[in-house]
């Protein structure tokens, strides 16, 4: 890969104005094996783990400015996760765990990174709007006085947006977060390419917001979040969603008296 550009908590190191910096082990990684012993010599294998990755900054400052060199440190040495974005494409989180200089040129800089989670995940997401909505007609709910079949309701037009594709560009598997907003109750969301579902008992108020956050990995914030304030109970089916490399077909179903398509979701891409 070109490497253009690199991002680090949003200081550019590789503009060739300030700084010049190429990274190493971008997409290097290492795993850990875990094995049983068996009753004769040997081991049988149980799984394995990605390790953390680690990553080196090489490069100049190029300038002789004092400004830049505290600029730089600045980034540096602040005491929490820090991100890294490469080519204004793949974004990171990871923690220095050294600088040094160049004993001859203090403005020739070797920088160690440590990513805790190894994977790089794409900057921008893939998302789709989802919600049945139709061009023309009149929807009659409970409490309507009119109540016509299974959907409550009488339609006149082309019903469109319960199904859509996000794309993992990846090379792994990905984790989406899906945001529903209110009115709406009876909320389903079903990976169909990979069969998995959640369904949420939860009755959506207007203004209403609900986080359905599929994340995994070790800052995830998996969980079911109304308004803000996690709600994991509302979530009546077993496990989780994650997206497979390529197109995932999504699907979306509720009950609603609202014409809008109530549901999005987003995707991150991720390469290991």
């Amino acid at each position: 890969m070109n490497i253009t550009s690199i991002l680090l908590d949003g200081l550019e190191l590789a503009d060739k104005k300030d700084y010049y910096f190429h990274f190493s082990g971008t997409w290097d990684f290492e795993k850990d094996v875990t094995t049983n012993d068996t009753f004769n010599d040997g081991s049988t294998f149980v799984r394995s783990k990605n390790k953390p990755k680690t990553l080196s900054l090489e490069g100049f400052i190029l300038r002789d400015d004092e400004t830049l060199q505290t600029k730089l440190n600045a980034v540096l040495s602040t005491n929490r996760m820090k991100t890294i974005i490469i080519n204004r494409q793949y974004r990171a989180q990871v923690e220095l765990t050294s600088r040094g200089s160049s004993a001859d040129d203090s403005r020739s800089i070797t920088i160690a990174l440590t990513m805790p989670e190894p994977y790089w995940y794409s900057q921008k997401p893939d998302s789709v709007e989802l919600g049945t909505t139709y061009s023309t007609g009149v929807i009659f709910g409970n409490n309507h006085n009119v109540v016509f079949g299974e959907n409550h309701g009488v339609i006149f037009g082309t019903s469109t947006g319960a199904a859509g594709i996000v794309t993992n560009l990846g090379n792994v598997d990905a984790y989406p977060i899906i945001t529903i907003v209110g009115e709406c109750s009876g909320i389903l969301i079903k990976n169909e390419t990979t069969g998995e579902s959640i369904q949420i008992s939860a009755t959506l108020e207007l203004g209403d917001t609900l986080i359905i956050d599929c994340s995994a990995g070790t800052n995830s914030t998996r969980g079911i979040y109304l308004n803000g304030i996690s709600t994991l109970t509302t979530k009546t089916t077993v496990g989780w969603i994650h997206c497979i490399p390529g197109r995932n077909a999504f699907s979306f179903a509720r009950y609603s008296l609202e014409n809008k398509k109530h549901c999005t979701v987003q995707l991150h891409s991720r390469w290991i």
